[in-house]
């Protein structure tokens, strides 16, 4: 839903079910899952292993405020696991976007094209959507657990208080930085020369150029 296009192509999330569905059947909804999984688990053990080493870093810090380690964790975590994530979403969106072939055979297409710098484009807009993301997320996450310990006076969570903790820690950070994620996305979906689709055929020049050519053609609900 946030390719160019998209808008035109499908009324609703639902509208975009069924017509994925009734296209591309059951499996169409696992495109570019190879690269999901590889891609996923390298960046999620970089993420959390650099928020853990950064946490534990800025503690012995006795000049540094308590109250910032978890944002400060948070970005670190994502700007050294962004290196691995920018070019897993980056063939994730293309093949999600209309690319033929599988994981393989786009990222190899990627370097064919743009060389080793087109799996990082969008890497900026990727940055501008992660780093308040991560803050966010891993920093509501560390308050509503210390909010929880307080109130229980236990010394860890329990699994369904955790769960809880993580699920609304997600929900602050994705209210707060889909706009950003839309701009991510059409940065990374864009195609040179003839485009795989029609969803993915516009060229945009940066993050500042997307989000004018956005709000200009879509509006701000895009």
């Amino acid at each position: 839903m946030q390719t160019k296009g998209a808008a035109q192509i499908y009324k609703n999330t639902l509208d975009a079910v069924a017509k994925t569905f009734q296209s591309k059947g059951l499996l169409g909804f696992y495109s570019g899952v190879s690269a999901v999984v590889v891609g996923s688990t390298a960046s999620s053990a970089v993420y959390f292993g650099t928020c853990e080493f950064g946490k534990s870093f800025l503690a012995k810090l006795e000049s540094f405020p308590a109250v910032l380690i978890p944002p400060a964790a948070g970005a670190m975590g994502n700007v050294a696991s962004s290196a691995i994530m920018v070019p897993k979403e980056l063939i994730t969106q293309r093949m999600q976007a209309g690319a033929k072939g599988r994981s393989w055979q786009v990222f190899l297409e990627i370097l064919q094209n743009d060389g080793v710098m087109g799996l990082y484009a969008g890497y900026f807009a990727t940055l501008l959507r992660n780093l308040p993301a991560g803050v966010l997320s891993y920093s509501s996450f560390e308050y509503l657990k210390a909010a929880v310990l307080r109130r229980s006076e236990k010394s860890h969570l329990e699994p369904v208080q955790s769960v809880l903790c993580g699920a609304l820690a997600g929900a602050i950070s994705a209210s707060l930085t889909t706009p950003l994620d839309v701009v991510k996305t059409r940065l990374m979906t864009q195609v040179r020369g003839e485009g795989v689709s029609k969803v993915a055929a516009v060229m945009y020049g940066g993050v500042s150029e997307t989000v004018k050519q956005i709000l200009k053609e879509e509006g701000g609900w895009a």
